[in-house]
């Protein structure tokens, strides 16, 4: 999604082209002249393929309403007999809920803790699913399909849970903040007395635990640790960075191809086991909006070969409102006002992995589905850098701009703004799309040649405006069932041969 070095047009009479495509998503860490050609300083709702195509992304459709209270987790239970279903817990409730059955099972509603968050893990060995939500009440909770028993005597408290070798490992404990402990081998409901090792490094408590590769790793807020060792008799605790690039979500923390990807007070980064990479360097203008007094709440997964990241953004944003999307295929960011409160991708027997969410009004929506969220419109944009066609010292004269997008079914706009000379000039035209029959509307007109089914290319074209030393374009589709993919445009234009 590169594209190549620009060189300085040559001045006169005679007309050029250039060709915008192979877009490489958002840059807001760099002033609008700084980013690359390919790149947005500002955008919302849209996602890019492959060719770098432009694509509004997909919508959500409710899957289960809970009631009013706000879900603080989404996880997942399967089984060796084939049961997948996942756990929906609120206020002092845990459900049990199978999306394609469409049926519930209540499995509490006198927990202790209230509206708190969950972690669970399961005993792949005994197929029971085990809970912890820091409460000492509620304590080691387990689920087996059937039977629900909270408060496992002679468990720790804790916060965060894994299975890792056939033991669980607990940590996020108020009590003992830099302890993670140990089950005996094989049975997670045995916690001997001595099983457990500290982390006292004086940088505070844990606040996420994740297993990579053959080794469980521990973070907190200022530092990432690995635990070595094939049981609790021999442990160690090896420091891979101290003093910066902890986790300040467990809930953050979400296992790619290569790495562990997790969000740390100053951005968001990569951990392979031996280094740290700033992932989110390009986004950075972003990262500084988010409220970092909420972002423990930040909620992750991994889903389409991409990184999602649920995030609180704006002064005085207590819930996630931004889901900010990293393409680890393509190494592009992108951002949805997609509000993730807790999630989970559910691995189906006969489906795909599908992704839910919950929102903060007690509904459970599956993901990426549609072409409307929930019924109402998404409102999406891209807008690109002030460009000046390789020399800022002269005028261009603007005579046609020529798009080229996919066919889709339907009758819908996207709306086109030119931008002069830093909002000096600007127009707003609506782009009219009528897929099966040539459209000529205001001054707009589709070319049927290529409008031949859905997936073809259609080309569409208009005069441009006026004379400008800079243009910036801004694409808007705001509607219900409208979705787009804007492959290129190409602009036609002269440089003035005298410097105004």
């Amino acid at each position: 999604m590169t594209w190549p070095k620009r060189t300085v047009p040559s001045s006169g009479s005679v007309y050029q082209e250039r060709v915008f495509s192979g877009f490489a998503g958002l840059n807001n860490k760099y002033s609008n002249e700084e980013i690359a050609d390919n790149e947005s300083p500002d955008l919302l709702n849209v996602d890019f393929d492959v060719r770098g195509a432009i694509i509004k992304r997909k919508g959500f459709t409710l899957a289960k309403n809970f009631g009013t209270a706000q879900i603080n987790s989404i996880i997942p239970f399967y089984k060796t007999d084939g049961t997948r279903v996942f756990i929906v817990a609120f206020g002092t409730s845990l459900v049990q809920y199978d999306p394609v059955a469409q049926t519930t099972t209540t499995i509490t509603t006198t927990l202790h803790g209230n509206g708190l968050r969950f972690t669970g893990a399961i005993d792949t060995v005994h197929n029971v699913l085990y809970l912890v939500n820091g409460d000492t009440t509620d304590g080691l909770m387990s689920w087996d399909g059937t039977t629900f028993t909270k408060a496992i005597a002679g468990a720790p408290n804790g916060k965060y849970i894994e299975f890792y070798k056939n033991r669980m490992y607990i940590c996020g404990d108020p009590a003992n903040p830099n302890r993670l402990y140990m089950s005996d081998l094989g049975t997670p409901t045995s916690w001997p007395a001595l099983n457990f090792t500290d982390i006292d490094d004086g940088l505070g408590g844990i606040t996420g635990i994740k297993q990579f590769g053959d080794s469980q790793v521990i973070f907190k807020e200022m530092g990432v640790f690995i635990l070595k060792g094939s049981d609790p008799s021999n442990y160690v605790v090896v420091t891979t960075f101290a003093g910066q690039h902890g986790a300040i979500s467990h809930y953050s923390i979400v296992r790619i191809p290569n790495g562990l990807m997790y969000l740390s007070r100053d951005g968001i980064y990569l951990f392979d086991g031996k280094h740290f990479t700033l992932m989110s360097d390009k986004i950075q203008g972003s990262v500084y909006a988010w409220n970092q007094q909420y972002l423990g709440s930040a909620v992750a997964f991994e889903y389409d070969h991409k990184y999602m990241i649920s995030v609180p953004e704006g002064v005085g944003q207590t819930t996630n409102n931004r889901t900010y999307v990293y393409s680890y295929l393509y190494k592009y960011w992108t951002r949805f006002d997609i509000p993730m409160q807790a999630n989970c991708i559910f691995n189906g027997t006969t489906t795909l992995p599908t992704p839910y969410f919950s929102d903060t009004a007690g509904n459970v929506m599956q993901a990426f589905t549609g072409d409307n969220d929930n019924g109402a419109a998404i409102n999406s944009y891209f807008l690109t850098k002030n460009y000046d066609f390789g020399t800022s010292a002269h005028y261009k004269t603007f005579k046609k701009i020529v798009f080229e997008a996919l066919a889709n079914p339907g009758k819908y706009n996207i709306a086109l703004t030119f931008i002069q000379d830093f909002g000096k000039n600007s127009k707003n035209i609506q782009m009219p799309i009528s897929y099966g029959t040539l459209t000529i509307w205001g001054q707009f007109t589709w070319g049927q040649a290529k409008w031949g089914g859905v997936g073809e290319v259609a080309q569409l074209s208009t005069i441009m405006p006026g004379q400008a030393k800079y243009i910036q374009f801004r694409i808007d589709g705001n509607g219900k069932d409208q979705p787009y993919t804007l492959l290129k445009w190409t602009v036609k234009y002269k440089v003035k041969a005298r410097i105004v």
